[in-house]
């Protein structure tokens, strides 16, 4: 009997102790176009460093390359993300080029997962309508010159809950039965 209790006490502790889940939940982005509309600044850029800013946000170094909506990137442009995809951040490498889509957050630039950020190698279908675009663009080259919605994935927390506590009931229920037989 004391096995049981000790089970039952056990099982009940663990459903207590469950934690909530933080996810990353996306909308998802528009076309280059419709993005580049609602005011993103897309540019393509290498990362020349990542910096961790505290235990959940980086600072991504960025030197521009080709920017099709403007003029305010710096020779090394701050790019802030946060450091995991659970988060919705953007998972840079140094050494790589990117076309970023980024938007303005407590004054400075940010992107994530949930915009159109990629590798520039893979971004085949945006850049021909980046260039179609009715903004001027700036080649950094030659003049050496982020819809997220983070949400508490409390369902699933639930449902695994009730998972264990009717996984529990039915454990418990067999040993009983088992028991008096």
């Amino acid at each position: 009997m004391k096995k049981i209790y000790f089970l039952a006490t056990f099982i009940i502790i663990s459903i207590i102790s469950t934690s909530t889940v933080a996810a990353c939940s996306c909308i998802q982005p528009g076309t280059p176009t419709e993005e580049a509309n609602k005011g993103q600044i897309i540019f393509s850029g290498t990362v020349e460093s990542i910096t961790e800013v505290d235990d959940l946000n980086l600072q991504v170094n960025v030197k521009p390359i080709m920017s099709w909506t403007s003029d305010l990137l710096s020779l090394s442009t701050p790019i802030a993300t946060t450091n995991n995809s659970a988060a919705c951040g953007y998972n840079f490498e140094e050494g790589k080029d990117y076309l970023i889509y980024a938007y303005e957050h407590e004054g400075n630039l940010s992107t994530n997962i949930c915009t159109r950020t990629q590798l520039l190698d893979t971004a085949a279908l945006d850049i021909p309508e980046l260039n179609q675009l009715n903004y001027k663009r700036y080649d950094y080259t030659v003049q050496n010159n982020d819809n997220t919605e983070q949400t508490t994935d409390r369902d699933s927390n639930a449902l695994l809950i009730v998972l264990i506590a009717l996984f529990s009931l039915g454990l418990l229920s067999y040993i009983l039965v088992k028991r008096t037989k």
